[in-house]
């Protein structure tokens, strides 16, 4: 029996990405028989148990129902943990179970980044007990694989990477731009820090040669930052998840404005992933995003954008193709990865 420790993907959870990703990984067992154990510290006081087909979710507290956790993790053949969050839960079982952990990104430097240093010292201490003990990692790039080697000496021996391509790559659409139209930037997203969302509306005042569209679920205090910064003519939308490919096909140019911090070498990022796979060269501020250079992407500097060092309607199509062609070549290193992930939980 396959024992997934993770949150089942439901119409409540379905835009969060890791849910995304659980979703993923889940499609490629659809026909097995397989069980979720959702376990909270701090919720499912009542126990909760959803059978569909061949499918079971138990949601369960850690300590009001530690049995019924301890009856289904002894009868699962493999474990398939999804991230050192949910590690943390079951931890004293990977000395004893057949476990697959999809690490899903870098839990302590992200608990560093947020200034949360004690959280950091115990998923730390998670994170190298996870390493250590799995049966196989997966990692969403090559450069996570290449973090936890060297972090922990671990023989990867049944390492895989699983980069994260939830969206459909189809046919190449070129020529957005038209002679006579600017070229329009896009930013679709949220206000976090890490977004870098000052950088974005001062490269909007620098570069006034080109159109831009921001898509946020907070529209308001998106237009508000943008008047702090003297922009009073920012086109600023707030739209469904379902329609922004639709604003991606019109786009020529995205911010993907990630600092250059290990955060950002080993994530996959899902907003990288849909502007490549729609014909949007992204601006940068470092090029070390994930596994995308090592794939040999196109991209334009933070730099150059701002100096209004654009290339031509003709250099833009041929980044677009390039960047079209590394996608697919993603696409068949995820289909690789899944292939053998299938062969062993």
């Amino acid at each position: 029996m396959l024992v997934f420790i993770a949150p089942y993907p439901d119409c409540n959870n379905e835009q969060d990405g890791m849910i995304q990703r659980i979703a993923s990984i889940d499609s490629n067992f659809e026909s097995r028989a397989r069980v979720y154990l959702d376990i909270s510290f701090r919720r499912f006081f009542k126990k909760n148990i959803i059978i569909k087909n061949n499918l079971t979710i138990y949601k369960l507290n850690l300590f009001f129902s530690f049995i019924t956790i301890l009856c289904v993790i002894a009868r699962a053949k493999t474990l398939y943990v999804h991230s050192v969050y949910n590690a943390l839960k079951i931890l004293p079982f990977f000395y004893f179970k057949k476990i697959i952990t999809d690490m899903h990104g870098v839990v302590p430097e992200e608990m560093l980044f947020e200034g949360n240093k004690m959280s950091a010292f115990i998923y730390n201490w998670t994170e190298k007990i996870t390493v250590k003990k799995s049966y196989s990692i997966i990692s969403v790039t090559k450069m996570m694989a290449e973090h936890f080697k060297n972090k922990y000496d671990r023989d990867c021996s049944f390492d895989l990477i699983i980069p994260i391509i939830t969206h459909k790559v189809s046919s190449l659409r070129l020529s957005k731009t038209r002679m006579f139209m600017a070229p329009l930037v896009i930013y679709a997203g949220g206000l976090q820090k890490w977004q870098n969302v000052p950088k974005m509306l001062e490269a909007v005042k620098r570069n006034s040669s080109v159109r831009y569209r921001f898509l946020t679920g907070k529209p308001a205090e998106m237009l508000e930052l943008a008047h702090n910064y003297g922009i009073l003519n920012l086109e600023v939308k707030s739209v469904v998840p379902s329609l922004v490919e639709e604003h991606y096909l019109e786009s020529d140019y995205g911010f993907l404005l990630r600092d250059d911090i290990l955060l950002n070498k080993v994530a996959c990022p899902t907003k990288g992933i849909e502007y490549l796979a729609n014909g949007v060269v992204p601006i940068v501020l470092s090029k070390d995003v994930g596994d995308f250079f090592r794939h040999g992407y196109q991209f334009v500097t933070y730099e150059d954008f701002i100096l209004d060092e654009l290339p031509s309607l003709l250099e833009l199509d041929k980044m677009k193709k390039k960047n079209y062609d590394v996608i697919s070549s993603m696409k068949k290193e995820m289909e690789a990865g899944l292939t053998s992930l299938r062969s062993i939980a």
